[in-house]
């Protein structure tokens, strides 16, 4: 059952940004003036969180967190994380 919700949650997270990315894409087709805030600032204010944080979640879990970012597809969602 947890793969089912995976393969799910990976094809939610696909469709709802593809979807957005036509949306944005309509509407700015019919005039509307977009404007896209300049993630880099706050980018480079948080690298040190994603350096402290990858010994604990793995430097493979950091990059896809990073990756999403950039509007790479998600081709699987791991496990989530369970502290025991």
């Amino acid at each position: 059952m947890l793969d089912t919700a995976m393969e799910c949650a990976t094809f939610e997270r696909n469709l709802l940004r593809d979807n957005e990315a036509k949306q944005l894409a309509e509407i700015k087709a019919k005039g509307m003036q977009v404007t896209l805030p300049n993630k880099k600032p706050f980018q480079d204010a948080v690298a040190p969180v994603y350096k402290e944080f990858e010994s604990q979640f793995g430097k493979e879990t950091i990059g896809r967190i990073m990756a999403t970012d950039k509007g790479q597809k998600i081709t699987k969602f791991r496990e989530p994380y369970i502290e025991s």
